[in-house]
């Protein structure tokens, strides 16, 4: 999933789930990412996916809420994410989805000890110039 998208959904999941944070605290639930999101949701105000209403025990207070297009939406999103996640899944369970770790894994570090015993054994049986050993 694209990192726009995941941002919107992050975004949307936050209005759905939290209807009694004020509009004007939301971005408190963001902690210190919200500039990283701020301009994803500066984005889809425009586009009808969530509007202010009034907070019903504060009615000086707004709060975000999701349109039908913005309940759309957001489904939308989920569907997506789930079927990358369903793909993942199946790739790791048939094995076809591998990726190695970063840094020292077993076949660079068997090169390397081969690597080492056969320039030690070639210097030995080849008279050379550093006399190391197969013992060294």
């Amino acid at each position: 999933m694209e990192q726009v998208k995941q941002l919107e959904l992050f975004i949307l999941i936050a209005i759905r789930n939290n209807r009694n944070i004020p509009a004007g605290e939301f971005y408190k639930l963001f902690d210190q990412n919200w500039p990283v999101y701020s301009h994803r949701f500066n984005e889809i105000i425009t586009e009808g996916i969530f509007i202010q209403s009034t907070l019903e025990h504060m009615p000086e207070l707004h709060r975000y809420h999701l349109t039908r297009k913005g309940k759309t939406r957001i489904t939308e999103l989920l569907n997506e994410r789930s079927s990358e996640i369903s793909v993942k899944l199946a790739q790791l369970k048939h094995g076809k989805y591998f990726t190695s770790a970063p840094g020292w894994n077993i076949l660079s570090g068997m090169k390397g000890f081969f690597s080492l015993f056969s320039t030690r054994y070639i210097s030995k049986h080849s008279g050379g110039e550093n006399g190391l050993t197969a013992g060294d």
